[in-house]
């Protein structure tokens, strides 16, 4: 496994691979949110999909991280009030790092608002 984590790390030295590299794990990332999200709602893929106009495979794609670029921004918040989610969209300067206290006390604190009603977020979607 050595060689190969030599190799990898020498890949990553060029930035275009770097680059490739993390957008691939971002949208991978993605991809097990969606899943995570899909799972604490007790839905399967095929609900999911009808409830935000899609299909299985298109959801089955996205967890799996398959899809071209990751979902785009609305597909995402269509997604996360199916889930009975709100999705918040914000940004922290570069510099700062995933696991400072401040990033989590900012993502605790988001976790404690009010959760909306899933009837009412269904009705939003299909209404």
């Amino acid at each position: 496994m050595a060689d190969f984590d030599t190799y990898k790390e020498r890949l990553l030295q060029n930035p275009a691979a770097r680059k490739a590299y993390e957008e691939k794990q971002a949208v991978l990332e993605t991809g097990a949110i969606i899943r995570e999200w899909r799972e604490a709602a007790d839905l399967r893929q095929q609900q999911l999909a009808e409830m935000i106009g899609s299909t299985q495979e298109s959801i089955s794609r996205l967890e799996s991280g398959h899809s071209i670029g990751g979902p785009k921004l609305r597909t995402l918040a269509a997604i996360a009030l199916a889930c009975g989610r709100r999705l918040v969209v914000t940004s922290i300067p570069a510099h700062v790092q995933e696991d400072d206290p401040v990033v989590w006390r900012v993502a605790a604190d988001l976790g404690t608002a009010e959760e909306p009603n899933r009837q009412e977020l269904e009705a939003k979607l299909l209404g």
